[in-house]
């Protein structure tokens, strides 16, 4: 991957990548086809705190940020993405890149879980991924939702579109991207402490639970919820 290279306008850069987790930070630096210095041009707003990082993915000049160390939630997404809008307010895409839990739908025959790529688009009435405070359950243990988010942006939709069916001829690529950025970053393939490595874990550690399973607790643990 290059790092040397310094494009002398920042406006080449149409699309915003925040991602929450530095975990996902991590992977998404990982992707990039290219390193960028921070253009000749760019003058960060005073109200903007993002620590950016710069570069290409394909033929897209992506720009990335992520939320701050310890801090969660839509209102630290959204100051983020903001704080974006405000020093390069020419963006024409930002995305919210993240890892999530499994979400099996054995009832119809789909079963997503840890490490598999969800992409939102609308379908059977749904306009895509549902945000998870924009719905309630049931005493029957139905989800029933209230809200929604806007569907994604039409260009994207058709760029989508164009994608499932290149896989459907060629098969997906992603296996070959992951083993790619490993071979560039060998140190992603390494437990470090308690940090799982960025590589399959294998079928023996993807255990699934129903939700009603009491799990075993030997400590008390703190959590939090956002």
């Amino acid at each position: 991957m290059t790092e040397c290279i310094r494009l002398p306008d920042f406006e080449a850069y149409t699309i915003g990548w925040i991602a929450a987790l530095n975990k996902e930070l991590t992977a998404a630096l990982a992707m990039l086809d290219e390193r960028h210095k921070q253009p000749k041009n760019f003058a960060q707003n005073q109200r903007d705190t993002n620590n950016y990082s710069w570069g290409r993915i394909g033929a897209h000049y992506v720009v990335i940020a992520s939320l701050a160390e310890g801090s969660y939630g839509l209102v630290s997404a959204a100051t983020t993405a903001m704080s974006m809008v405000h020093s390069l307010p020419h963006i024409r895409f930002g995305l919210m890149v993240g890892i999530g839990a499994g979400i099996p739908r054995l009832e119809d025959g789909i079963d997503i879980r840890l490490g598999d790529v969800v992409v939102s688009r609308p379908v059977d009435g749904s306009p895509g991924v549902v945000q998870y405070d924009l719905g309630k359950v049931e005493a029957n243990g139905e989800f029933q939702r209230v809200g929604a988010l806007a569907p994604p942006p039409e260009v994207l939709l058709k760029g989508l579109a164009k994608l499932r069916a290149d896989q459907r001829l060629n098969g997906s690529q992603l296996l070959d991207i992951l083993d790619d950025a490993l071979k560039r970053f060998p140190r992603l393939a390494k437990t470090r402490g308690k940090d799982a490595t960025y590589t399959h874990q294998g079928l023996h550690n993807d255990r699934l639970f129903l939700a009603s399973s009491p799990h075993a607790q030997t400590r008390r643990v703190q959590a939090s919820l956002f």
